[in-house]
């Protein structure tokens, strides 16, 4: 097989999806452990059907490119869904700028123009990311409690980052997608990944364990009754606020069940995000030895939304004003405890440029 991609032509579709399907040969691995940004399926010509075969984010191993370089000289052959050939282009695109038609062949015209384009994808990005002024996008969002701004400026971050660089760094390109709305969960994994940053994580690995574990960590609230996520948490008995503190270990077992694959780091941040400095969090009262400081980035930053949706106490302050408070290293009854000093910096970080 000389081409690496060529389109797979008169083969029955997937059983109950009527869309073509796209060859690909293990060439085009070359042998480079990689997370694919779509599902792969294995081609039987024998019975002319297409088995799934790959989950997309998941890393592919050498020892799985071998494999299937076995199944590719017994005749079988890997697939993707036609629809996705575009994010196969993506991938492949930004490795092999040269020879285009001798590399990927049979193309269209447009495709070769996709390719092209891809190749440029990051760098544009990075110049529209380096002309947007953060201080002053924390400042609207503050005066305005219109944060979509700021969450779009993250999602542009995130697809800089290297599809091939983890699973998790790879399940976050894909997460970012959800960027496109301004609620508290996307707020919150949005000032997460940013403060996260500020404080010197500035990795892709780091960032995208902090935006994942953000964005899913209450995923397992699911599993509860209705009334926690109606209720302030104030109002709540003991045994129930026993039973919501689990969440976090819901949402680990979920997301294990689900086969989505995040680093143990992503995981346990999780599992840890409502754990505090003091040893007195939840659910398992661990001290800072044994907790991952960047549990206590997620949960401060979820708190401090969470507290302006009056989800502890009723407040009637504003998100600005709660930073000003903290700033100021004042009390807010009902605020989880924190260290002051912690909250302040924060609350800095928000403010920094913020002017009356």
């Amino acid at each position: 097989m000389n081409a690496l991609v060529k389109p797979l032509l008169n083969t029955a579709p997937l059983k109950n999806n009527h869309q073509d399907f796209f060859q690909i040969s293990v060439q085009a691995f070359a042998n480079k452990e990689r997370s694919l940004l779509c599902d792969l399926y294995l081609y039987i010509p024998r019975t002319n059907e297409y088995l799934f075969e790959w989950k997309a984010h998941r890393k592919v191993t050498r020892d799985q490119i071998r494999d299937w370089e076995k199944c590719e000289l017994s005749g079988l052959r890997l697939a993707i869904l036609s629809k996705d050939k575009n994010k196969l282009f993506l991938e492949l695109g930004i490795k092999i700028e040269k020879d285009l038609q001798q590399f990927l062949t049979p193309l269209q015209k447009d495709d070769i123009t996709l390719i092209k384009e891809h190749a440029n994808y990051k760098k544009n990005l990075l110049q529209e990311i380096s002309s947007i002024t953060l201080p002053r996008l924390f400042t609207l969002a503050l005066r305005n409690n219109q944060f979509l701004p700021v969450i779009q400026y993250v999602q542009k971050k995130i697809l800089t980052f290297d599809i091939n660089e983890s699973e998790t760094v790879s399940n976050a390109r894909a997460f970012s997608e959800l960027l496109v709305q301004d609620n508290h969960h996307l707020r919150s994994a949005a000032i997460s990944v940013l403060y996260g940053e500020f404080l010197g994580f500035k990795d892709q690995q780091a960032l995208s364990d902090i935006f994942c574990a953000s964005l899913l960590k209450d995923m397992g609230l699911i599993f509860l009754n209705n009334r926690f996520l109606q209720e302030m948490t104030s109002e709540l008995s003991k045994p129930d606020l026993k039973e919501y503190w689990q969440h976090g270990k819901m949402t680990d077992h979920l997301l294990q069940k689900s086969g989505i694959k995040l680093s143990a780091r992503c995981l346990n941040l999780i599992k840890q995000h409502h754990e505090l400095p003091s040893g007195n969090g939840q659910p398992l009262g661990l001290g800072p030895l044994n907790t991952d400081e960047l549990s206590y980035l997620i949960g401060m930053v979820d708190t401090l939304f969470q507290y302006a949706e009056s989800k502890f106490v009723n407040t009637k302050l504003t998100l600005l004003q709660i930073c000003e408070t903290l700033e100021k290293k004042k009390d807010l009854p009902g605020l989880i405890p924190y260290p002051k000093d912690q909250y302040k910096n924060l609350a800095l970080f928000l403010l920094q440029s913020n002017s009356k």
